[in-house]
């Protein structure tokens, strides 16, 4: 079995899931009510069962998209626990994605990973049973029934089935909480906030802020518990909700100040956190996963806003967020951030000697992709560039670069494990392309320790 390139590409994510079942939420004790799983694959002949048919097995419910890389990632390890404890435990895989997503995404799994994979579909009810925003998420339920554990893939170990299975696992359950999703299009925080003078020992209300009259407003609070994390900017405002002090600066250079390609800073070849203080390095990034990165986050992690509606320019948006940037970080914690050219070794994609041009495609833009298949038509290759780097070949210490010549938009169809290069390049031979190993120069987003300067204190 091919092993799967692993790699973090932390998800919180608006669960709109399907199923017929009650719609209470569970918690860890409780026993599970009767579910019938309306909408199946891979589950035989049948496309519908009940949890009572794996009654006197452990049940283990995977929440799971084909999007989600570390859900992709842990399939490999999944697929040999579940043949391992065949008799005594079963996996289900639980996605609120539709048929015709999830059926060619698991044909594909099993022609490249040899992996059959079932899986409950178009769920709307078990993901509300066991509310969570980060995938993959695991609901373990003993052969009694019972909820006995909530956990990340971290906690999927032989050790831990077997301590499960003899009533002695005893996991850091991770929090079933109910999230509160924010609209892009409004304020996080209310500026219709009344004002008030002291009136005979009591707050009389004076007046409200309406919020037409609010020219500027930036707020920066701690993590909310109660908002499911997320990033979002438009012309009205920037919003960054559980958001580590990395990410705020990835974002900041990648649309302010790189532009080419605003994600470009979320490769880890292209972001690096140069602090020898491992106390203040930590407050900065991890490399934390699950529950462990979710308990960094609470006291590292912070939810920012700022209303630039009256801001007449983009550059201007942005001069007002790199003043909040050195405001609420920089100076307080002594770091600055700048772009480097750095010679480091890289993938480069170019033409392959005596192959032929590529055609050129007037097709309308279209790009579609998941682990085990890449395809784009009418876009130009920066397309595919930009996909290795910001996404598959996200954690890669290797910054991916053209140098084909191609200049036009073209179609191209990849099918295989896209994060194994090898398997990409045999792919792209068909097109006359190939990504070889050299040195380039790269822009870097390097974060530091601010130097002092003469005669500072």
């Amino acid at each position: 079995m091919k092993a799967i390139y692993k790699f973090f590409l932390f998800t919180l994510f608006n669960s709109i899931l399907a199923v017929n079942a009650q719609n209470t939420t569970l918690t860890t004790g409780m026993e599970v009510p009767e579910i019938t799983f309306s909408q199946t694959i891979n589950f035989g002949t049948s496309t519908t069962s009940k949890l009572s048919d794996f009654r006197g097995k452990m049940v283990i419910l995977d929440f799971w998209a084909t999007w989600c890389s570390p859900c992709i990632a842990a399939i490999p390890k999944i697929d040999a626990i579940q043949n391992k404890f065949n008799d005594s435990v079963v996996f289900l895989p639980v996605t609120y994605q539709d048929r015709k997503i999830v059926k060619p995404f698991l044909e594909r799994l099993y022609r490249d990973e040899k992996i059959q994979m079932k899986s409950i579909i178009e769920d709307t009810v078990i993901g509300k049973m066991f509310p969570h925003t980060s995938i993959p998420f695991f609901v373990w339920i003993n052969q009694k029934g019972e909820i006995i554990a909530t956990t990340d893939a971290s906690k999927i170990t032989s050790e831990n089935i077997h301590a499960a299975l003899k009533n002695g696992f005893n996991a850091s359950n991770k929090p079933l909480r109910k999230y509160r999703f924010i609209n892009d299009h409004q304020s996080i925080f209310p500026t219709t906030i009344a004002y008030t003078e002291k009136s005979g020992g009591n707050n009389d209300l004076i007046d409200v802020i309406d919020p037409k009259d609010v020219l500027y407003q930036s707020t920066l609070t701690r993590y909310n518990s109660n908002l499911a994390g997320k990033t979002h900017y438009d012309s009205a405002q920037f919003i960054a909700i559980n958001t580590p002090i990395i990410n705020f600066y990835r974002l900041y250079f990648g649309c302010a100040v790189y532009k080419k390609f605003p994600l470009i800073f979320w490769s880890t070849a292209r972001c690096k956190v140069e602090i020898a203080d491992s106390s203040l390095s930590n407050k900065i990034n991890t490399k934390k996963k699950g529950t462990d990165y979710l308990n960094w986050a609470e006291s590292n992690a912070y939810t920012y806003e700022l209303n630039w509606k009256n801001c007449k320019s983009w550059d201007e948006k942005f001069a007002l967020l790199k003043g909040d940037l050195d405001r609420y970080f920089g100076e307080p914690l002594g770091i600055e951030a700048e772009i480097e050219n750095r010679m480091v070794p890289s993938d480069v994609l170019v033409r392959i000697s005596g192959s032929e041009t590529m055609k050129e495609s007037d097709d309308n833009s279209e790009e579609e992709h998941d682990a085990f298949f890449y395809k784009q038509k009418g876009e130009p290759i920066s397309a595919l560039i930009n996909r290795l780097q910001g996404y598959y070949w996200q954690t890669s210490d290797s910054p991916v670069f053209d140098e084909s010549g191609l200049k036009g938009k073209y179609n191209i169809d990849i099918e295989c494990n896209m994060n194994d290069l090898d398997l990409v390049n045999a792919q792209l031979a068909k097109y006359g392309l190939k990504f070889i190993k050299a040195d380039r120069k790269a822009e870097v987003l390097v974060i530091r320790k601010k130097e002092k300067k003469d005669g500072a204190q």
